[in-house]
């Protein structure tokens, strides 16, 4: 398949792999790779050391292009970013934040840099409520819906929204016309259930059912009770199971059991509803 990205990547299929911290290491990047798309080695919250023999392995195990994410607010940055392409990685992508310090740097080494981030609608509105619509969500709404106008119809667009207070644009939110939306919402005890409800939300959405900022280890049993809950005010086909954000502020021995008793509840809920 042949498209703009594949062109622009040097790679055979139009899919870029996710920078999952403590997750996506030199295997998985090559594996994806070697398949035709292009494989991301995640480097937020890692030592450099650890991410130079990351990108060693990678090259070792495929020939064909990879790339590594930058977490911007990541303390060591500044180092990463240099690191890159004192290694020669071809592709950068980057988020939670802005890469313009380290452009001129990338683009000199010939590297290609593609900015991830979510929409973060609430924290950008401005401060006068009566400006929100004029200055801001009546063009950032449409040049939300622009970037993804080109997909096919097949394609699932989903986006997050990171904790905040939702309730006062989700119409504006539903509006984005994603297909699914995940809220990091259990720190905020699913109070974005309610909005969801009572706009009528179109939108497919997974509001997060356990809060990935804590070391601490759901239960299986805390997850099902979550999920209910969910279920009492969105329609069970429209309801995505999923944690609160990304995992990259926790370790493996937190991540792996967090996972596996939220696939096992999911998993647990949708057999009693099937009966």
């Amino acid at each position: 398949m042949k498209t703009r990205v594949t062109e622009l990547l040097g790679i055979e299929a139009p899919i870029i792999q996710g920078g999952m911290a403590r997750v996506a290491d030199a295997s998985l990047a090559a594996a994806v790779s070697e398949a035709g798309g292009l494989g991301i080695i995640a480097c937020g919250g890692a030592k450099l050391d650890w991410i130079a023999e990351q990108v060693k392995q990678a090259k070792a195990q495929t020939d064909k292009p990879f790339g590594c994410n930058i977490m911007l607010m990541d303390p060591l940055t500044p180092e990463i970013a240099k690191l890159v392409v004192e290694l020669d990685v071809k592709v950068v992508t980057t988020g939670a934040g802005s890469p313009t310090e380290y452009l001129s740097m990338w683009r000199e080494a010939g590297i290609k840099v593609i900015q991830i981030d979510e929409a973060a609608l609430r924290e950008k509105l401005p401060l006068r409520k009566t400006d929100w619509h004029k200055k801001y969500l009546d063009w950032a709404i449409p040049a939300f819906r622009l970037v993804h106008s080109a997909v096919k119809p097949t394609t699932q667009i989903h986006t997050h929204m990171c904790y905040s207070e939702f309730n006062d644009i989700i119409k504006d939110i539903d509006a984005m016309d994603a297909d699914v939306i995940s809220f990091e919402a259990s720190r905020g005890d699913l109070v974005v259930l309610d909005a969801i409800h009572d706009a009528n939300f179109e939108t497919e959405a997974g509001p997060g059912v356990y809060d990935i900022h804590s070391p601490r280890i759901p239960s299986e049993q805390e997850i099902k009770d979550r999920i209910y809950e969910i279920l009492k005010k969105m329609d069970v086909e429209k309801v995505w199971i999923n944690p609160d954000c990304g995992l990259k502020t926790r370790g493996n021995a937190e991540t792996w059991p967090s996972l596996e008793n939220l696939v096992t509840a999911a998993k647990a809920v949708r057999a009693k509803l099937a009966k």
